[in-house]
């Protein structure tokens, strides 16, 4: 069984499939904590197709984070499952801001693959086509985030629409 290996960087990928045959998947993130913060779970499915609390604590209980980084020793990843209103959220945090590249090796514990660790979970099987995959959630606490970054960032991207727009 081969490993996934996923890059965040950016203008990279959001959201990265779950449903995969390994069990084992390695995240390479730049600027950890600068750029992203976590990543949520997320599923098109709901409570009613399986996918309730119980689903991601059953889940969370079988997969393992370690975050690697060449300045300091592995350090596993507490992954949190925590209620909220809309239902159960289960998210992992993806490093400290000092770090500015690191590596998340996720696991099963039990050796099975992504796809049936998080088939198994799920408190009712049916034929529903089922997507799961890890919203990137980007940063929003450090010093560059702020009005100075953001008003460049801004302006970068109404010259390159109008840009686009002249070339039509």
């Amino acid at each position: 069984m081969e490993k996934i290996h996923y890059l965040l960087t950016k203008a990279g990928p959001r959201l990265l499939d779950l449903m995969v045959d390994t069990a084992q998947i390695d995240i390479l993130v730049t600027a950890p904590g600068m750029l992203f913060e976590r990543l949520e779970l997320v599923t098109n499915l709901g409570m009613l197709e399986g996918c309730d609390a119980g689903f991601y604590y059953e889940l969370a209980k079988d997969l393992e984070a370690t975050v690697f980084c060449a300045h300091k020793a592995p350090v596993q990843v507490e992954i949190a499952v925590d209620a909220h209103r809309l239902g159960a959220e289960l998210s992992i945090e993806l490093g400290e801001p000092s770090m500015y590249q690191s590596l998340l090796r996720l696991r099963t514990q039990s050796g099975k693959t992504f796809r049936e660790v998080i088939t198994a979970s799920r408190a009712v099987i049916n034929n529903e086509t089922m997507m799961a995959g890890f919203y990137v959630v980007r940063a929003t606490g450090n010093h560059e985030h702020h009005k100075s970054a953001s008003k460049h960032i801004r302006n970068h991207a109404k010259h390159a629409k109008m840009d686009h727009s002249s070339h039509k």
